[in-house]
């Protein structure tokens, strides 16, 4: 199982590289394309030290790699535990939990750049005008908050699916969401006020998905313990 599992992490590993590499190649095609949400405001950027511009490089590349990976990973480990289940179906089903994960992961980066992102830093750049004082950006700190943003939006998507599973192991029910629903909202905002600037529009920009994300969570959870009931009382029938 070691030997397996270390076999598993090199191809990981190669492939990570290989994209890595690739993506390095071609990572100022990809800085302009996360600069121009901050060009088509009036940001101009700068940078601040040497060795900025190239660590920036390597860091777009480095999570363009880890991205692409992703579907890699996720084959990896259920390919890995396969052998613990007893059925074909069991392993499907993994490969088929992993890959809704990627897909709601990349709706949320989707939704974060082409909707929440241009809002924030249009915010931002207007708020320095205000203020009279001139926008030069360090490269460095711009694409901080875009990582940060689309990692946060990318993982907050994947609320449902945690939940659904939660919900299927016994750990969760549409009950206890319900009454809950009320802190969970208060926390939503709370997060929201975190990682957006601190005004009313953006947090309710995140906010509200959020909200709207919970809700169908208990949507789709009250729709699985109903069939698994439905299933017990056939069961019972037989």
């Amino acid at each position: 199982h070691v030997k397996e599992l270390k076999h598993r992490m090199m191809f990981v590993l190669v492939v990570f590289l290989i994209v890595f590499i690739a993506a390095y190649i071609k990572s100022n095609d990809l800085m302009n394309l996360i600069t121009s949400l901050g060009k088509s405001i009036g940001y101009r950027f700068i940078y601040l030290a040497p060795q900025e511009v190239i660590i920036q490089q390597f860091r777009i590349a480095g999570v363009t790699a880890l991205i692409c990976d992703l579907p890699i990973i996720v084959y990896e480990i259920a390919a890995f535990i396969a052998p613990v289940f007893s059925s074909k179906k069991s392993f499907i089903g993994i490969l088929f939990i992993g890959f809704i994960a990627l897909v709601l992961f990349l709706l949320g980066t989707i939704f974060a750049y082409e909707i929440l992102l241009p809002f924030v830093y249009r915010f931002l750049y207007e708020t320095g005008l205000t203020s009279k004082i001139t926008a030069q950006i360090s490269i460095k700190e711009y694409i901080t908050l875009f990582i940060t943003l689309e990692s946060c939006i990318g993982i907050v998507t994947e609320m449902p699916l945690i939940c659904i599973m939660l919900t299927k192991v016994g750990i969760l029910t549409p009950d206890i969401m319900v009454k809950i629903r009320a802190y969970i909202i208060v926390v939503i905002f709370i997060v929201a006020a975190i990682i957006t600037p601190p005004d009313v529009v953006s947090q309710m920009m995140v906010a509200i998905p959020m909200i709207c994300l919970y809700q169908l969570s208990i949507i789709l959870c009250k729709f699985i313990k109903g069939g698994k009931r439905h299933g017990k009382r056939n069961k019972s029938k037989e």
